[in-house]
Order: C-alpha cells, then structure tokens, then sequence
C-alpha cells in the first residue's frame, strides 16, 4: 500500500480531465440545475463557499457545458501571484527594443481569449489588478468569460480597504454558494465510494470496500476541509487498510468530533454573546488540532485571514501568541 500511496503521488498530476459535481440531495441537485443554466450565460459569475467545496470543479462545468467548451480554460490561482510580476502575468510582456533579452510572452488574458479565464482565491487579486480589469468587463470587443471564486466575505474585505467595490460588482453579476458537506451528509456515501474508485484507479490498485459503520462515521464528522478533506482521510484509509474493505478503524478520526448537537451546549445557562463565544472557540480549537497548531493553515481551513486568527486567539484568551509562528 504504500509502493500505492507514492504511485497515486505521480498519477494525481495526470489526472482524468473529468469533471463532476456528485451527489442528490436536493442541495446538489439545485448546484447542477443553477451551473446549467449559467453555461448559457456568458456574464461573469463568482462562486463562493468554504475551503474544499469543488468551487474550481463548479467553474470547470460552466466552461465545458457552455459555448466555450472548445476553447481554453485558464486557472489563475491568485493566492500565488508574484505581486511584482502581476501584471506581466494578466497582461504579458512585450518588447521595447531589439535588444531586449526578454521574450515576449502571452498574458492569461490572451490566452484566454474566447475561452474562461477562472480566478481562483480572487480575493487575493492585486488591487492593481483589480482596477485594470475593470475597464476591460466593459470591452465589448474582449471575449471572455471571466468566473471567480473565494471562501472569505468579499463584503469585509471591501469594508477595510482590500477589495475593490466596483470590481466586485462586476465579477459577481451572477453568484452561487457551493454547499459545505456537513450540509449535504446525505451524499457522503456516494462521494465517498467515487472517490475510493478514483485513488484506486490512480494507485493501479484493486478497489476496497467501505463497510457501513465507516460511511455512519464520515457522515457524523464535521470534515471543515469539506470534500477535499474528506478525499485525504480516505486516501490515508487506502493506504493504511490492510484488508479488502475499510473500516471505520482505518479511518484514524476518533479525534474528529461529530456534529454539534444542541443539547452539547447548556444554552439556557448562556448569554448569547457567551454561546456565541464557546461555539467559536471549539471551532478555532478544532482547527488547530486538525494543522498541528499552524495557524495559517487553522486560518485558511477557518476561511479567515491570519491576522483576523491572531486577533481572534488574543480575544478569547487562547494563551499568550507566539509571534509570527505558523
């Protein structure tokens, strides 16, 4: 299994250019039915939910069901632009002079021409950048679909000064809110299963069973990574099994707490900014847990900036921070 686990490392990168949105509870079946009318529209649309929600997979299917399907496709994770090289990168470069030792080289925006351009984590999008592409959204001449996509509160960030009202509603002239798994327990068998086929087929392994006591617990976890957390407990599950079938002993999460009753909480015995208060630090708590105490991951996972989890730590009194420590 583990000779499996390094060759599932290789294959990932090849991985089949399929993309589905699984599921049928109701919630889901809304997503599907909203993404395809979208694919008809060509207006821009911003995607929005929590960290590991297949905002990119929901972008993808707008593209490959649209007019543009037979055209590019271009991701733009903005979390990793270089700010320096930002606008090369959006724009390209061109030379000035013969003797210029730079090459000229295409920007994401002629290369997406006709096509999608999806900025992922848009809320990291440069200012600068923001404020050029405003004036393109009213190019009629510009043949792109542009969709964007973030966890975090656009709202918030526009209120400090961080986003760009105006491109904002620009970018967001069509939304949908992809839904956090917890919200759709109902699907996890069926995504659970899709995946155990798919690190089996990247593994070059044979397919396990899941038995029915492990599916009843990923279906009690609270999984804040959503699907993309889900996917690694199983991956690790795979590796980890040494039968034909997993078993909710190969799933290593009895750390892992279930979803929140609301008989956990005294909430008579409470104020509500006390509740409120309790509610978030077992949700900080559990973060830092699940990143062995790096907060800039407990951060992202939280879908909250690092300064705001600093702030956070210091206000409900989670011991003296420790600087910049990550």
């Amino acid at each position: 299994m583990v000779r499996a686990a390094l060759k599932y490392g290789q294959n990932n990168e090849q991985r089949n250019a399929k993309v589905s949105l699984l599921g049928n509870s109701q919630a889901m079946a809304q997503v599907r039915l909203t993404l395809e009318k979208m694919s008809l529209n060509q207006a821009p649309l911003l995607i929005t939910g929590e960290l590991g929600t297949s905002k990119e997979s929901a972008a993808r299917l707008v593209h490959i069901n649209s007019s543009r399907r037979e055209q590019a496709f271009i991701k733009v994770n903005c979390a990793a632009l270089n700010i320096e090289n930002a606008e090369k990168d959006f724009f390209g470069y061109t030379k000035t002079y013969a003797q210029d030792p730079k090459l000229e080289r295409a920007g994401y925006i002629t290369k997406a021409k006709s096509g999608t351009l999806f900025l992922d984590s848009i809320d990291k999008l440069p200012l600068s950048i923001q404020n050029k592409l405003i004036d393109l959204f009213e190019d009629e001449a510009l043949d792109i679909r542009f969709i964007g996509a973030t966890h975090q509160e656009i709202n918030g960030l526009i209120d400090v000064g961080l986003f760009n009202p105006k491109f904002y509603y620009r970018i967001n002239v069509m939304s949908l809110k992809m839904p956090a798994l917890r919200d759709i327990a109902e699907d996890i068998p069926l995504i659970a299963k899709h995946l155990l086929i798919k690190i089996a087929e990247a593994c070059g392994e044979k397919q396990l069973r899941i038995s029915d006591s492990a599916i009843s617990k990923l279906q009690t976890c609270r999984f804040l990574g959503n699907v993309r957390e889900l996917k690694n407990t199983l991956e690790r599950a795979f590796t980890l099994s040494d039968g034909d079938e997993i078993t909710e002993s190969d799933l290593h999460i009895n750390e892992q707490k279930a979803l929140p009753e609301t008989s956990t909480l005294d909430v008579s015995s409470l104020s509500l900014p006390s509740f409120l208060e309790k509610i978030e630090k077992q949700a900080i708590t559990e973060a830092l847990v699940k990143t062995g105490q790096n907060k800039t991951a407990a951060a992202k996972l939280l879908g909250v900036s690092f300064r705001t989890l600093r702030y956070r730590l210091a206000k409900l009194d989670f011991g003296k921070d420790d600087g910049d420590a990550r």
